[in-house]
């Protein structure tokens, strides 16, 4: 006997309540508001700081006569690359992350499949939303400090519309990945729509059109600049994706949702510990990123002796699915684009580019990282630890040189003036260096030791020490992008860009050069 969809959710709120009674009765409230309250301070802080920094100077005619008229387009490209992505996670079991017990149990009681998984899927929008909203009305206020002439009811105005479109933006991209679920699409038709989509958002931008749903979305971001009331259409639309995700949520694969629960749960693990490599890993297999059996290009045949580890990490590089190439030349995309916004005056994307860089340095790191995961394999070789992993940054810094380079082909797109190129080649080297540099940090450091001699000596100091360990490599990362603010200032104050631009890049370079004489510290191989 299956039970109704009355009786399926009584039996589930009834757990709930169970559920929620029993981790309630551990909780301490008094720290419960405590760190309500550091969050709301640091994030207030972080929030009006943000604003101060961008609004130090406002935007020319010409680039507010083209943030007005390609501002949407390239707003629907990022928004139709999102909603691909959605679908991809989709695809693989997402977005939800069951608990063991709901797919042990649950799912597979005679109930309707579709209740259970849409009370979670609620729960999990509460999130989502609340994400997308704050995201919005942080980049509404971002922007409107480099508005000229705005005035406080333009301040209003443009946080609601940075509210509308963050929101709509995440229940588009949380929406489709419930349809791919749903409808258990495979990776061939979830691949066909999201090109599509991006396809067709390319086209708006090149051709200077709103054709796409994910343009017209874009064009809300922009409303209190121009009113389109197409953009409402795109709204309608971005917010009937999740209506259409939740009503097929019943034919989630039982399979996907265990496999996802277990790997969600040593993800959370993990990362509670601050163990990054095992997050990276975790995240891979999640993802369902697998090697290739056959590399992209074969390898000449080498010499027998000398250049081991530049040979056999190319070799690792070139068996790389294409996911993750593709991820790698994106970030490295990404982080050209930010520091062209930086060049432009706004001046806080130096914090995203500096974040992508370093992700892109995570995957670039992948031989370190094999080498630290499987240390029995130095054992047989006449090498001090330390050398063997400083020679395996060799190949790191050159793949995150062409992904410099392609930072620079995305930025050379919007902008090929000679000045702004010649700048962009000089932090080429600096931040292949540095993000090589922190990634190989992160990943050789570890997880913190419990007893470790700062906790023991400095108790106090423990949280300080673990915030400092994951700030660090992301600041060295943005530390390299430091050259193009220093030419832009002085590009304002009629200097020579290049040689400021040149001296403010020594900074990143000496600070990834002590990482790399750090990382020749480590213990000597026993033999």
């Amino acid at each position: 006997m299956i039970l109704t969809a009355a009786e399926t959710r009584d039996a589930l709120h009834a757990l709930q309540r169970g559920r929620r009674t029993r981790r309630l009765h551990d909780v301490d409230w008094i720290e419960v508001a405590y760190k309500a309250y550091i969050a709301a301070i640091v994030s207030l802080g972080t929030l009006f700081t943000s604003a101060a920094i961008v609004g130090d100077s406002s935007l020319g005619q010409d680039t507010l006569h083209q943030l007005r008229n390609d501002g949407p387009t390239v707003i629907g490209l990022v928004v139709a690359v999102g909603i691909a992505l959605g679908l991809r996670s989709g695809s693989r079991g997402g977005p939800l992350a069951l608990e063991p017990a709901d797919v042990n149990y649950v799912l597979l009681a005679p109930a309707d499949r579709a209740v259970v998984l849409r009370a979670s899927a609620y729960r999990q929008l509460r999130g989502v939303g609340l994400a997308g909203l704050v995201g919005g009305a942080l980049a509404g206020l971002l922007t409107v400090q480099r508005i000229p002439a705005a005035t406080n009811g333009d301040v209003a105005w443009w946080i609601l519309a940075g509210i509308v479109t963050g929101g709509a933006t995440v229940f588009a991209v949380w929406g489709s990945a419930l349809i791919a679920s749903g409808r258990r699409w495979g990776r061939v038709i979830v691949g066909l729509i999201g090109a599509v989509l991006v396809a067709w958002s390319l086209v708006d931008v090149f051709a200077g059109t709103i054709t796409s749903p994910a343009s017209m979305l874009g064009a809300v971001a922009l409303w209190p600049l121009v009113v389109r009331p197409i953009a409402i259409v795109g709204v309608v639309l971005a917010l009937a994706v999740p209506v259409v995700g939740l009503l097929g949520i019943g034919g989630t694969s039982i399979e996907a949702a265990e496999r996802r629960s277990g790997l969600v749960g040593a993800l959370r693990f993990a990362a509670t510990i601050q163990d990054l490599r095992t997050v990276i890993v975790l995240h891979r297999q999640l993802a369902q990123e697998r090697s290739r059996p056959k590399a992209w290009l074969r390898l000449p045949a080498g010499k027998p002796l000398g250049h081991a580890c530049w040979r056999r990490d190319w070799q690792g590089i070139l068996r790389w699915p294409l996911s993750r190439v593709g991820r790698v030349a994106a970030l490295g995309a990404v982080a050209g684009l930010c520091a062209y916004g930086t060049w432009r005056g706004t001046t806080p994307l130096v914090i995203v580019a500096g974040i992508a860089l370093f992700i892109a340095a995570l995957d670039a790191i992948e031989p370190l990282a094999q080498e630290v995961d499987h240390p029995d394999r130095a054992q047989g070789v006449p090498v001090e630890r330390g050398d063997l992993y400083v020679r395996h940054l060799a190949v790191p810094v050159a793949v995150m040189a062409i992904a410099g380079l392609i930072g620079l082909a995305a930025a050379a797109v919007l902008d090929p003036a000679p000045g702004l190129l010649l700048v962009g080649a000089m932090t080429i080297v600096p931040v292949a260096f540095a993000a090589a540099a922190a990634a190989a940090f992160a990943v050789v450091l570890g997880a913190p030791s419990v007893g470790s001699g700062l906790t023991l000596s400095f108790p106090e100091a423990a949280t300080i020490g673990l915030i400092l360990r994951q700030v660090f490599p992301p600041f060295l990362a943005a530390l390299a992008i430091a050259p193009v603010i220093a030419a832009r200032e002085a590009v304002h104050q009629h200097g020579d860009p290049i040689a400021i631009a040149a001296l403010a890049a020594v900074p990143s370079l000496v600070i990834a050069a002590a990482v790399v004489a750090f990382l020749r510290t480590r213990k000597s191989v026993v033999f």
